[in-house]
């Protein structure tokens, strides 16, 4: 992580996304590395965040592990906070 850190930081800030999207809790202990949230993915699943200047949403990874800590409809729900702020 800390090796790719600087790398990430350029990418989102050339970029100029509004929305960082993190698939399970490595990626965002990752962005807590760039600029601190103090995010857990447990409490911050599918609620957007501000960091950084833009909006940060943790979801759980879609893959198996992540299934088996959060179920398919509750993930479908976390989404929907990301297909909301894209709706705007």
């Amino acid at each position: 992580m800390d090796a790719c850190k600087p790398w990430l930081a350029r990418l989102i800030d050339d970029a100029e996304i509004t929305i960082v999207v993190t698939m399970g809790a490595t990626a965002l202990r990752a962005l807590n590395r760039i600029e601190r949230h103090g995010l857990v993915l447990k409490q911050a699943a599918g609620r957007l965040h501000s960091w950084r200047g833009r909006k940060l949403l943790p979801l759980y990874h879609a893959g198996l592990l992540g299934r088996l800590s959060r179920n398919e409809a509750a993930q479908r729900a976390d989404i929907r906070a990301l297909r909301d702020h894209l709706g705007r």
